[in-house]
Order: C-alpha cells, then structure tokens, then sequence
C-alpha cells in the first residue's frame, strides 16, 4: 500500500498538471514475497482454515536439515498465503493502471509492461534439494518462469506468444516499441514486431544463472549454477563437480 500510495500519488501530480510530456514510471509491488502476510481479505479469501501468525507459517524455513521434510500444513497455509498475496498485488496493479490512465495526456494511451522478477518455491523440491520456501536457491522453472504482459490500447490486440523469452528482452522490446528503429546498447533482443503483429518470435536460447552464496556458509549454494534453454530443452550445469542435467520441458514441465 505503501508503493501504491507514492506510484499514485506521483500520476496525480502528472494529471494536474495537464501537459503533453511523455513520461515513464516504474513500480516494484515487493507482495508477493516471504515472509507471507497478506492483508486480512485476502488471507480469509484463500485459507480454507485459520492461519497461525507466526514466523513458522508465514516465514517458512528455506533451507531443510538433512533428511528434513516439511509439515503439510506449512506447505497449505504457505500456498494460501502467497496466492492472498497475489491477489493483493493484482488489486494494487488495477488502482495502479486505473491512475496512469487518468494521468495519461488526451488521446494516449500508456503503454504498460508487467513483469515478474522470480518466482517461489512452495517446498515442491524439499526430497530432492533440501530446499523448502523462497527463491534465490535454484533455477527450475517455478523459480525463473515469470508472467511479462504487455498492454496498449488500440496499438496491440489480444495474443498469447507461446515462444519462450527473457527478461532480458524487456528494455530493447520497450525502446523499439516508443522509438521504432532507435538502437540501445544492451542485452537481449526486441520483441516489438511479434507483440505488435500477434507473431511468435523467431526461437532464441535463454540463458539464467544463480550466483553462488560465497559469504555465507549455505551449504549447496557456494557455486553458481546456469542453466541454457533452447526448448524443449533445458540443461542445468552447476560450477563445482556436480553433473549436468538435462530435461525436455514438453514432457516434463516441472
């Protein structure tokens, strides 16, 4: 609420003001993220039972002892927890858009991208990586398979493009699509001719990595790890001696 207020507050003044300059805004709606406390509509709109307030279910553990599983009912209340907190973020992003409208000059319409920055681990891999809630700790796909949508009233009809992308193409999609046939020196390619026509993007490998925790005795978490896409296929190689893995994501999306 906190973010909203400040985002808000700034396009009013943008509206008072009435001119024609473009301008830019970003938001970072922190929600959701650990610990898990949405506000009290949400948190009863997807807890199916009361939900103790306190640092074991709304903070749960990252990292799992050897041979430690994690209780189901902290696995429920977490999921209901963070889907409360995407639904709060979802209302705030709606007050948002509903104000840029509004502060936008007479007959222009914003141009606004939604990206997500990562995702959760809800314990999905607690037998395998010892690894319960949070993010940072690996890169499978419940982690760095993000939602990026883009709106633009009267510019762009309704698609989905199924080809897989990064986030890396946010910046050059965004400057080809306000400056068409501008150059900018950065990572990534521009998605701008597939958003517009309704195409999907020629295929391209995306690349992650996860940077090694090397100041702080994590086990498990002292090397980076990359992995590279080129679907269906996704190889996962950690620094140290570990061997890679390869999966196909059709068959084994998870």
């Amino acid at each position: 609420s906190a973010v909203l207020a400040l985002a808000t507050d700034w396009l009013e003044d943008r509206e008072n003001e009435r001119g024609n300059e473009r301008w830019f805004l970003w938001v970072h709606f922190w929600e959701p993220h650990k610990p898990y406390r949405p506000e009290e509509a949400a948190r009863r709109r997807f807890a199916s039972r009361p939900i103790p307030r306190t640092k074991r279910f709304e903070d749960p553990i990252r990292f799992l002892p050897t041979g430690g599983t994690v209780d189901p009912r902290i696995v429920e209340a977490a999921v209901a927890l963070y889907d409360a907190e995407i639904w709060s973020a979802d209302r705030a992003l709606a007050r948002l858009l509903e104000a840029a409208g509004d502060a936008a000059p007479a007959g222009v319409a914003p141009l606004v991208f939604v990206v997500g920055d990562h995702g959760e681990s809800l314990a999905e891999r607690q037998k395998e990586t010892r690894i319960g809630f949070g993010h940072g700790t690996h890169i499978n796909d419940e982690v760095v398979k993000v939602p990026w949508i883009v709106a633009w009233d009267a510019r762009l009809r309704p698609a989905v493009v199924r080809t897989p992308v990064s986030v890396v193409d946010v910046t050059p999609t965004l400057i080809d699509l306000i400056a068409p046939g501008a150059t900018l020196d950065c990572e990534g390619r521009s998605l701008a001719r597939a958003v517009l026509e309704g195409n999907e993007p020629p295929p391209a490998p995306i690349v992650l990595d996860r940077r090694p925790f090397r100041s702080k005795p994590i086990p498990g978490l002292r090397h980076a790890e990359y992995a590279w896409i080129e679907h269906p296929w996704k190889l996962i190689q950690r620094e140290d001696t570990d061997p890679a893995r390869l999966y196909d994501l059709e068959s084994d999306p998870g």
